[in-house]
């Protein structure tokens, strides 16, 4: 599993793609999208978005450039630097719950400390 890094005070961005059944999926109906950061110790860290063209993330195909691709630009969330496992909860209108994209153990983020230059 490759780990992501996000960069505290940074406008880096993680491009990750969603697909089923090794076919992208169209995410345009996305209503919102919740990230929730597990450390390995202490509490969660959610960051949700129900702005699928604008930042924290981007998950509208015209956005983005690609069906089933989202961005995430998360150096302005001020979540605690370490080592997280991150699942993503996805809503549209069909799942009002919220579909769990994080296969069974997440994706892998490291937070990196304030940028101070």
């Amino acid at each position: 599993m490759d780990t992501e890094v996000i960069y505290n005070g940074r406008d880096n961005t993680i491009d990750l793609l969603f697909k089923a059944d090794g076919t992208a999926v169209d995410l345009d109906s996305v209503t919102k999208v919740k990230l929730v950061f597990r450390p390995t110790t202490g509490n969660s860290v959610e960051v949700e978005d129900e702005q699928s063209t604008q930042w924290p993330i981007k998950w509208a195909s015209s956005e983005t450039g690609m069906t089933g691709k989202m961005l995430l630009r998360l150096g302005d969330q001020s979540i605690p630097e370490g080592l997280y496992m991150v699942d993503f909860i996805i809503y549209d209108t069909t799942n009002t719950d919220g579909i769990d994209w994080s296969g069974e153990d997440g994706v892998e983020i490291y937070v990196k400390g304030d940028a101070t230059t």
